[in-house]
């Protein structure tokens, strides 16, 4: 299971998230327009100022990350 925490307002190809995954218990940008480029990381990054500003999605439950789509 993930959590959508942070999203940066935009659709298409320029759409991104801030996602936990809670069995793993780390965090990553992810851009549904390229999966496969992720970074998973153990500290908390939205607390980055670059995702401050990003939408709070209030820990969204996703079974997949490909279900992400915008």
């Amino acid at each position: 299971m993930f959590k959508i925490k942070r999203w940066n307002n935009k659709y298409g190809n320029a759409a991104k998230f801030v996602v936990f995954d809670e069995k793993a218990s780390k965090y990553a940008e992810f851009s549904p327009s390229n999966p496969k480029d992720i970074a998973w990381v153990s500290n908390d990054i939205t607390k980055n100022p670059e995702y401050k500003s990003w939408d709070d999605w209030k820990d969204e439950p996703v079974d997949n990350l490909g279900d992400i789509i915008m």
